[in-house]
């Protein structure tokens, strides 16, 4: 007899009962699982084969699970109604003898020629080794194997746990369901990346020039410059959403707020280099640029975002 790993039992029965509660998708998706993590399993072949509906796939995992474990009766049973489709699934007669098709085995066939061969026989499978009472209620995370959980994603069945899970108002999901969902509303393409970067930081430049200029005042300017570059990104792109069109829109402002004072301190450079006295433009307040630029900038990413 096969001996199967603990967690595969826990995984196994896990499947099983998702599967006769009539969640095919969740089912065969911790089939799938089972296959990945003990591929020497036959059982979780098996299993996927029942929850799937593609007979070729159907036929190609029952193969290999007899390569696996050639007495598979569960295996051969499957098997042999794929080829047999108008044959009913078996049944014991009695405790002492094996559920063969004696009716078909001793009906003649309708061209009188020779019985075709007798069908495999079937039989109850081996009972699987039983776990203790503790392991019963003992499920792992599918993204964190080491992780204990009894967490299922509401969307796709899939077991979670606190760190790659969510709650949302129709129970738990996991961030990959999340992701697909949140899919459907960002629909922003690189050329409204590239219209909202260079509006930005040509917006913000213009910002950086006057900053020198009001000092203190920037404090109470910045927001509403980050505002006003944050609308019209969010027009110019005709109202799209983007997943990264935030975090684009704010490294614009820094970028845009930032490079007017590099220029200046440039400019110093070469001005101290051939008159060696430094210029007044060495004396950009390089303080509230950097007020400025922490302040537009997060002003314009929650404009957009």
């Amino acid at each position: 007899m096969v001996v199967i790993p603990p967690r595969a039992r826990t995984l196994l029965r896990q499947a099983a009962q998702t599967a006769a509660a009539n969640k095919r998708a969740a089912a065969e998706q911790l089939y799938r699982q089972i296959i990945r993590e003990f591929p020497q399993v036959a059982d979780g072949w098996v299993g996927l084969a029942e929850v799937i509906g593609d007979e070729s796939e159907k036929r190609r995992v029952l193969e290999h699970a007899l390569t696996l474990e050639p007495e598979h009766r569960e295996a051969q049973q499957q098997l042999y109604l794929l080829d047999h489709p108008e044959a009913d699934p078996p049944a014991l007669e009695n405790e002492n003898r094996s559920p063969i098709l004696v009716e078909q085995a001793d009906a003649p066939s309708s061209d009188g020629g020779d019985l075709p061969p007798a069908p495999i026989p079937f039989g109850t499978l081996e009972p699987m080794p039983q776990a203790a009472d503790d392991e019963e209620l003992i499920f792992y995370c599918a993204t964190h194997p080491s992780v204990r959980t009894n967490l299922r994603c509401y969307s796709c069945g899939k077991l979670i746990c606190s760190r790659c899970s969510r709650h949302t108002p129709v129970g738990w999901r996991c961030n990959t369901c999340i992701h697909e969902a949140q899919e459907v509303y960002f629909n922003a393409e690189t050329a409204h990346y590239l219209l909202a970067f260079f509006a930005s930081t040509f917006i913000a430049g213009i910002g950086g020039f006057i900053v020198p200029i009001v000092g203190f005042f920037t404090i109470f300017l910045a927001a509403g410059i980050g505002s006003i570059i944050g609308r019209v990104a969010f027009r110019l792109t005709g109202r799209r959403r983007g997943r990264y069109l935030p975090h684009t829109v704010a490294a614009a402002v820094v970028v845009g707020g930032l490079m007017p004072g590099v220029l200046a301190f440039l400019l110093s450079l070469l001005l101290v280099t051939f008159t060696g006295e430094m210029s007044f433009l060495s004396s950009f307040n390089f303080f509230w640029r950097a007020v400025y630029v922490a302040l537009a900038a997060s002003a314009a990413f929650y404009q957009v975002r």
